[in-house]
């Protein structure tokens, strides 16, 4: 039985199926990938090929936005988001191109963000908007926080001999 959620909802999701059963299960698959359809579309603020409100929640709710993120996070903040969860070798200097806009005005969408960071997109070449928005969809969506929390959990739920993969 498919369950779609939060991976940090596994153990609730799985008790709602059965509140009167101890979940137990023979193999627990978890999708660490973003779709297709959240990437395109523009509300939900993940493309920087397009122009939409800068969100980025998985969930599609106001909390804790790239927006919030980007406007008030400090630049110390930013810059170690943007290096550790985007890996990008120009942290420092992405991070205080943002801080740097911000300054003249707030930004509210992905475009804007995407002219913030700066560089050159050059075809058949990664572009430079890339790793610095993996990066922010990871943060405010708690995205690694909810990976090491859940597998704790889907240890404790496979019955002997059960299967967890992680793709």
């Amino acid at each position: 039985v498919p369950v779609l959620s939060n991976f940090a909802a596994l153990l609730p999701a799985l008790q709602a199926l059965d509140p009167a059963e101890e979940p137990n299960v023979d193999g627990i698959l978890l999708d660490l990938g973003v779709s297709s359809m959240q990437l395109d579309t523009d509300e939900r603020g993940f493309s920087f090929m397009r122009d939409g409100p800068l969100n980025m929640r998985m969930d599609g709710s106001d909390s804790g936005t790239a927006e919030l993120a980007v406007n008030e996070w400090s630049e110390a903040k930013l810059g170690q988001t943007i290096r550790d969860y985007g890996e990008e070798r120009h942290w420092k200097s992405i991070a205080r191109r943002i801080v740097e806009r911000r300054m003249e005005r707030r930004i509210t969408t992905t475009q804007e963000l995407v002219r913030a960071i700066g560089g050159k997109n050059i075809p058949g070449k990664k572009h430079p908007a890339t790793k610095t928005f993996q990066a922010l969809r990871i943060a405010v969506n708690g995205e690694l926080e909810a990976v090491e929390a859940v597998i704790p959990d889907a240890i404790e739920l496979l019955r002997p001999g059960g299967r967890l993969a992680i793709i």
